[in-house]
């Protein structure tokens, strides 16, 4: 089974419409581990970018790309 990954979107504070995905570069294994440590991770990362403001998270199966 795939590791789940946090994504997060986040926007621009002086630019609301220039929004951008991001994702935590640490897997989780369960969904209870995502969901718990989510919220603390997106903060922290808001903290460290304060142009920025977080828009939505969630926990999920990382996309391939073909």
């Amino acid at each position: 089974m795939d590791p789940l990954i946090l994504t997060f979107v986040v926007c621009l504070m002086h630019a609301p419409t220039s929004c951008e995905t991001r994702s935590l570069d640490a897997p989780f294994s369960t969904p209870v581990a995502c969901l718990m440590a989510g919220q603390t991770e997106a903060a922290r990362w808001i903290h460290d970018h304060p142009a920025y403001r977080l828009d939505s998270w969630r926990c999920g199966r990382e996309e391939k790309t073909l």
